[in-house]
């Protein structure tokens, strides 16, 4: 009897400890690991990252986890994704409130985690988000960055962005900046350090590269804020062309550093594509693999479309001796984009938007040129008017083009007809990683282009017949005008200067002038939809979110 009651209570005692464990504190690092994840589905999830009630438990579970963990790398990693979450929100949001308050996380970052090799990245993000509200004190981030960190692989960009910003203007308050740090604090180790170092861990300036910052930010750092510069409306006859990433540099950085190495602002590439492409182009499939491995996955391109739209360009296709397609009555193309395009300018001014154009006059500019100059000037949006043409003179009809390597016969003869005046010669592979990089922004650029096209059409054959206007719908091809551009952009094909009677409609101001109010229209649409996600409407009509 005593050996049985002895039994119970050993029993009672074991099922006592089962339940203290089971209650015991989670694992500080298993908590992290959690609250990143969370992060990152939410991230790549477009449905649900455009609300801020998804957003709020993320950034707290990232905030808790920071706390629990002990000093040390870890612990400034977590700090460093609450940063990047905060920041990924105020991208979507567009709200003042929430910039200033990614900025003041990634500079307390900073401060608490000077000797991590995220540091210096958190005080280019902090300096990047406040450019435009607060030169002052991203000049001074900046300027903490190359002073704490000179050999950093962050001081070069940190560099080309304080000349961006310009020379100090005397007198000018400064906002409170990180102070600074002594880097005593960052202890040597290797380059090749991993993110499970022990907590005391520090990477020197050279060592920024290393495989705990890939998988720390674990989020593609080209998806900074844009810079901007001073617009100018005078035609970009003189900016020099545009130039794409260098495949040999990719793959050559690639081979000197280790994939393991690479950090995503490095690559600024989805890859998800290019395997394929990389066997039907006779492509090692393996380098391919290296660059998605790079970079840690699928990159979610929705971290760039929360950016409000303020300034938009439009580019007139062709110009002076290029005179693009040609009527039977001899109208040019050239004056048809134009005209077209001062009526857009006209309409979407109205909206309060900031709009330029490539050309205001009869002037010449290669493809290149014409992105190059959207991209300086940081614009919003990119618009390519142009007008079709076709040897079946019984062809007509509006479509509007997103950019893509996968286009059907009909796509690929009108591409080549409107890149036959650039001196362009991509090789396959860069063609992949060009196509990959512009993947950017190909959700917004094929959401803008199905709202254009929607409303040119609906507006038009309101007003003109259904009989009269043909909806040739959204489609993809390889356009070199949209080629390296930095934001959403799309080419419209207005109607066919082939067809006698588009062509009559097409010279006529009257027609010009709907077609541009309905073209506006589409715009106007696209830019309610960001504002939906700013007020975190999930009522929206349109049902995106």
């Amino acid at each position: 009897m005593r050996q049985l009651g002895l039994a119970i209570a050993l029993l009672l005692a074991a099922a006592s400890m089962r339940v203290e464990a089971a209650h015991a504190a989670p694992n500080p690092e298993a908590t992290y690991q959690e609250a990143r994840s969370s992060f990152l589905e939410l991230v790549r999830d477009n449905k649900r990252n455009r609300f801020r009630h998804h957003w709020t438990p993320v950034i707290s579970g990232l905030d808790r986890s920071a706390k629990a963990l002990p000093r040390g790398q870890k612990q400034c990693e977590a700090w460093f994704n609450g940063a990047r979450a905060h920041q990924e929100l105020s991208r979507i949001s567009s709200r003042d409130d929430d910039r200033d308050e990614a900025i003041r996380r990634f500079r307390d970052m900073a401060n608490r985690c000077s000797s991590s090799s995220l540091a210096d990245d958190a005080l280019y993000h902090a300096a990047s988000l406040g450019r435009d509200s607060a030169p002052a004190a991203a000049r001074k981030d900046l300027e903490q960055l190359l002073a704490r960190y000179p050999k950093g692989d962050m001081a070069p960009k940190a560099r080309e962005l304080l000349a961006d910003l310009g020379p100090a203007r005397k007198g000018t308050a400064v906002a409170a900046a990180a102070p600074a740090i002594s880097t005593a604090s960052r202890a040597p180790t290797s380059a090749s350090a991993s993110a499970q170092a022990p907590a005391k861990v520090s990477a020197p300036a050279s060592a920024q590269a290393s495989t705990a910052t890939a998988q720390a930010s674990d989020l593609p750092s080209n998806a900074a804020p844009s810079t901007r510069s001073e617009p100018s409306a005078e035609p970009a006859a003189d900016v020099p062309g545009a130039k794409l990433p260098s495949a040999a540099d990719i793959l050559a950085s690639l081979d000197s550093r280790g994939a393991d190495a690479k950090r995503p602002e490095d690559i600024a590439l989805e890859v998800d594509l290019a395997k394929d492409q990389a066997a039907s182009k006779g492509l090692d499939p393996a380098r391919m693999q290296a660059l998605q491995d790079a970079v840690g996955g699928e990159i979610t391109l929705s971290l760039a479309a929360g950016l409000k739209v303020k300034r938009v360009v439009i580019d007139a296709g062709h110009g002076g001796k290029d005179t693009g397609a040609i009527a039977r009555d001899g109208t040019h193309e050239k004056d048809l984009t134009l005209a077209i395009a001062k009526k857009l300018k006209t309409h979407l001014s109205t909206l309060g938007l900031e709009v330029l154009l490539t050309r205001d006059r009869d002037v010449f500019l290669s493809l290149e040129e014409r992105t190059r100059f959207a991209n300086d000037k940081h614009a919003d949006l990119f618009i390519s008017i142009h007008v079709n043409a076709a040897a079946n003179k019984k062809a007509t009809g509006i479509e509007t083009y997103t950019l893509n390597l996968n286009s059907d016969r009909y796509a690929m003869r009108l591409a080549a007809r409107e890149n036959a005046t650039s001196s362009r010669r991509i090789g396959d592979l860069e063609l992949i990683l060009a196509d990959l990089a512009t993947k950017a922004n190909t959700d917004d650029s094929v959401r803008l282009a199905r709202l254009s096209q929607d409303r040119m059409t609906s507006r038009l054959r309101n007003k003109y017949g259904a009989s009269t206007i043909r909806d040739l719908g959204v489609k993809q091809a390889l356009f070199f005008v949209l080629v390296g551009a930095k934001m959403p952009a799309i080419l419209v094909e207005t109607g066919f200067l082939s067809n006698p009677d588009e062509a009559k409609r097409l010279r006529s101001d009257a027609y010009q002038e709907e077609l541009a109010r309905s073209l506006a229209d589409g715009v106007r649409r696209f830019i309610d939809e960001r504002e939906a996600i700013a007020r975190g409407d999930t009522g929206s009509q349109t049902g995106v979110f």
